[in-house]
């Protein structure tokens, strides 16, 4: 298959599973918020809580369809950008199914709480991936094609945030990371993209910057057992370590800004 026809498919079926899902639960939404003004209720206000969370992440996925189909249309995206946008988005629009089943009426009267409570956690792990693989395709896609060796860098990366999350995260906490994390990566792409285009080789003096704050932000977590926080740092300094080695390690030398001549596409 075409590859942007590919892409044009992911685009189409994260935005249709997404305007339901955000159809579907702007009306469990405002039941909620209708009950929530005639009764004093803890698991009324959780429930209006929990919809509206499930709109937002219907925003989400509705943006990155627009923003993946956006980008297919008007640049030569890279293997690696095309491959992390079109995980992000089929993420986030594949979130809205277990949001949906989590909290259909015929659902929770022909399903227990427990099944219940994994659709909840697995609408959650996936809206994360979602954001953190698409905020890093906008990454990638900024840094342009990458060599074979910042390809590897790349998956190490990835396999980094992943084991660093399970293995010293709960499952509960891991989502929240990769949302915080994706926005990160975000921001870091906008500030790449802007930086080169002014001055190609200005962003570098960022690099030791960020990633010595993210370090000195993650020993500060660690030493007050803020795991969470400790983590989130450390693997922002990883991607801004592995951002800023794939844009301006050259032929040797970190300051080389790399060139077609230099830095060959996989």
């Amino acid at each position: 298959m075409d590859p942007d026809t590919r892409s044009y498919l992911i685009a189409g079926g994260t935005a249709l599973l997404s305007v339901v899902g955000y159809a579907a639960h702007r009306a469990v939404y405002e039941e909620f918020s209708a009950a929530s003004v005639q009764y004093d209720h803890i698991g009324v206000a959780f429930g209006a809580f929990l919809a509206l969370a499930f709109l937002i992440t219907g925003i989400f996925a509705i943006t990155e369809a627009a923003l993946l189909a956006s980008l297919v249309a008007l640049a030569d995206l890279p293997p690696w950008g095309r491959r992390l946008l079109e995980t992000g988005s089929a993420a986030g629009g594949l979130a809205m199914a277990p949001a949906g089943l989590a909290t259909a009426p015929a659902a929770a009267s022909a399903i227990g709480d427990a099944p219940r409570i994994t659709l909840l956690g697995a609408w959650w792990l996936l809206a994360g991936i979602g954001v953190l693989g698409f905020s890093l395709g906008i990454l990638a896609t900024v840094l342009g094609p990458l060599s074979r060796s910042h390809a590897g860098l790349l998956v190490g990366t990835l396999a980094t945030i992943l084991g660093a999350t399970v293995f010293t995260t709960s499952a509960v906490w891991s989502p929240p990371i990769f949302f915080a994390l994706g926005l990160y990566a975000l921001v870091l792409a906008g500030l790449l993209a802007v930086t080169t285009a002014r001055r190609p080789d200005a962003a570098r003096w960022l690099a030791l910057p960020l990633a010595l704050l993210g370090v000195f932000a993650a020993v500060l977590g660690f030493l007050a057992d803020s795991f969470w926080f400790g983590t989130l740092a450390a693997l922002a300094a990883v991607v801004t370590l592995w951002a800023f080695w794939t844009l301006y390690a050259g032929s040797g030398s970190f300051g080389v800004v790399p060139t077609a001549d230099n830095e060959p596409a996989s």
